[in-house]
């Protein structure tokens, strides 16, 4: 028990904890970018060994440390992009350490890795593309998620009919996906599918809101019991 609502801590509120999410991950990736490449330049590299060994081995701690700070600073959500983004960015600050480190060994006159360059731009080129992969999904659902509130907002509401039903268990709970054919404003035929809680038998009829003119893109039906 406490006479001090945990909430005016500092160290308890969401925005700081998501500012200490985004200091680590950058971090990461700067010690990254500072600490890979001088493995590759011999004895000259200006960074004495054991701030090497910190700058190489520390970013995936701060890594996973700031993936946890980040969920806690949004009411524990989790999601793909808090883990593969700051991943994804390390993986490409890995590759483009790796390059420096073999350019800047061969300006030292060095000898250079063999293959060390194509390395580092695979990995770098590894790391932009799951930057895509997380981030492609995201601005779909982002883009659907706005399209489904249009709906709600002004959408055209009707009913239709079960065509096709299936039930499962979803999280111990049974739910059915459906398709649902309706008629839409000018009198054609419609059909749409989703998943509603419960248990749903063909020829049932349910609720339609869509939008008329977006008919072609997914999200533009909603269906409700």
């Amino acid at each position: 028990m406490s006479l001090t609502n945990p909430e005016s801590r500092w160290w308890n509120r969401d925005q700081i904890r998501r500012i200490g999410a985004y200091l680590l991950w950058t971090l990461a990736i700067l010690f990254t970018l500072i600490g890979i490449p001088n493995p590759f330049v011999g004895d000259v590299a200006p960074l004495p060994v054991w701030t090497e060994i910190v700058m190489v081995i520390l970013p995936i701690p701060m890594l996973i440390a700031g993936g946890f700070l980040h969920s806690f600073g949004i009411d524990g959500e989790t999601g793909v992009r808090t883990v593969g983004l700051p991943l994804s960015a390390y993986i490409f600050a890995l590759g483009v350490g790796m390059i420096v480190g073999d350019l800047w060994s061969g300006e030292l006159g060095q000898v250079t890795t063999p293959g060390m360059l194509r390395q580092g731009i695979g990995i770098a080129v590894l790391g932009v593309l799951g930057v895509v992969l997380v981030e492609w999904p995201h601005a779909r659902s982002v883009r659907r998620g706005d399209l489904e509130r249009r709906v709600d907002r002004s959408g055209v509401a009707t009913t239709g009919a079960v065509t096709r039903a299936r039930g499962y268990s979803r999280n111990y709970r049974t739910v059915t996906r459906i398709t649902v054919r309706f008629a839409d404003t000018e009198g054609r035929e419609s059909w749409a599918s989703d998943t509603l809680a419960g248990e749903l038998t063909t020829g049932q009829r349910v609720n339609v809101r869509y939008l008329p003119d977006e008919l072609g893109r997914r999200g533009a039906v909603v269906l409700s019991r």
